[in-house]
């Protein structure tokens, strides 16, 4: 259905995720036509506007303004409060906090239960974040008793998150080509390359 402009609605997501069923219900705010589907499920434009106090991130860096947006979310923290640290790679514990981050941003709660990954200490910084993501059903590890929290993220990896976090809000994923000659079809990210594309 379509709302009038200025109107909210709320949405409840139910399903079932690898770790059970979860749960959770979204406010949705009417938003012009031309706002894609990414503003809808966010009620806008959400990303709030301040200094980060990072003092390695330029205003003139292409992703100064993202990086605003996250701190502002509180996504991220920094690498310690006074750094972010923009052109280090990402772990797969710091991308499971950011994304579980991001969904109880949404006012979301996470799913707990035991995630049956050894090599994730339970006094890691990113133990309960990693047990969200995989109750949500975002990862299902590296096998299935390793997450490989230290590792870096691939970009296929971070497809597969980013793709699987839509479906987790209740989204569908758009079916198109992407126009990239460096994925395979045969890629397990290939679908969902094509998702975030």
């Amino acid at each position: 259905d379509i709302l009038a402009a200025g109107a909210t609605a709320t949405a409840t997501i139910s399903g079932t995720a690898a770790a059970g069923a979860c749960s959770s219900a979204l406010g949705l705010t009417a938003l012009p036509a031309t706002a894609g589907p990414v503003s809808a499920i966010l009620g806008g434009n959400v990303c709030p506007t301040g200094a980060t106090g990072f003092t390695d991130v330029s205003p003139s860096s292409f992703a100064a303004a993202d990086i605003e947006c996250i701190f502002g979310l509180g996504i991220t923290t920094g690498t310690p409060a006074s750094t972010y640290s923009p052109a280090d790679n990402v772990t797969r514990e710091q991308m499971a906090a950011f994304l579980a981050r991001l969904w109880r941003s949404l006012g979301n709660t996470c799913p707990t239960g035991p995630t049956g990954f050894t090599d994730v200490a339970a006094s890691s910084f990113a133990a309960a974040d990693i047990e969200c993501i995989f109750g949500l059903g975002i990862t299902t590890g590296t096998s299935a008793t390793t997450y490989s929290p230290a590792d870096n993220v691939t970009r296929e990896q971070m497809a597969a998150f980013l793709a699987r976090l839509w479906r987790s809000l209740g989204q569908t994923c758009p079916t198109g080509p992407t126009g990239f000659t460096d994925v395979a079809a045969s890629s397990f990210a290939a679908a969902y390359i094509e998702c975030i594309f």
